[in-house]
């Protein structure tokens, strides 16, 4: 995880307080993607650049591929954890 940054996130009181931290201060941990989120429907989704948007010049698929997977590597883990210390399961589940 990301240090000072990941421990931020954890800290949260919320879901959408932890995202909105991660958007915030992702600069500080990958300067080349830009990050937002979207909620509806109580579904959140990342939202991450389309290859021709990444903030480096003539990026491959391949790199964009590593990118993206690199932030989801790194971010997942630590939604998880929030997750399942904060939030309620739905009935049935």
């Amino acid at each position: 995880m990301y240090g000072m940054y990941g421990y931020a996130l954890l800290c949260a009181g919320t879901m959408a307080g932890m995202f909105d931290t991660a958007v915030k201060y992702f600069e500080l941990v990958n300067g080349v993607l830009d990050l937002c989120w979207v909620e509806q429907e109580g579904v959140a989704s990342w939202v991450f650049p389309q290859r021709e948007q990444v903030l480096l010049p003539e990026v491959d698929d391949h790199i964009y591929r590593f990118l993206i997977d690199l932030q989801i590597t790194v971010h997942f883990p630590t939604f998880a954890t929030s997750r399942s210390s904060k939030s309620k399961p739905s009935p049935g589940v």
